[in-house]
């Protein structure tokens, strides 16, 4: 497992080479809204241009490092169809981040038939903060 905790200063969230990163498609699994229960959620297919855009990923900053994670991922062998980033929903944030994602594997355990994702990069947070 690894961890990205990226402090960013909230009034500059671009990052230069977003752009690089903007037309990779990935599969999203987004937060449920605020008070909802976390269950029966789908993944959303998108690139993470249009994701950033649409705000569901908080900020070009953010987008580039799950790009650059997803591109990691892929050179290592993971296959594209069993890697999705999973948002964490309110409950579960650190109280200093504005967004978190973690990169999940699907996966089957040796002994049993059941398949199951496993988190493999742990977090990736990105926060208000700057100092």
């Amino acid at each position: 497992m690894a961890e990205i905790e990226h402090f960013v200063d909230p009034k500059r969230k671009q990052h230069p080479k977003f752009q690089s990163v903007a037309g990779i498609l990935v599969n999203l699994l987004p937060a449920p809204p605020k008070g909802a229960q976390d269950q029966n959620r789908t993944p959303v297919r998108k690139t993470l241009g249009e994701a950033v855009s649409e705000g569901m990923i908080n900020n070009e900053t953010l987008g580039y490092f799950l790009g650059r994670i997803y591109l990691f991922m892929l050179k290592i062998g993971i296959q594209e169809d069993r890697l999705r980033f999973r948002q964490h929903g309110h409950n579960e944030m650190a109280h200093y981040a504005s967004d978190c994602w973690d990169a999940e594997l699907h996966m089957s355990y040796v002994r049993r038939t059941k398949k199951n994702f496993f988190l493999f990069v742990q977090t990736i947070h990105n926060s208000n903060t700057f100092q």
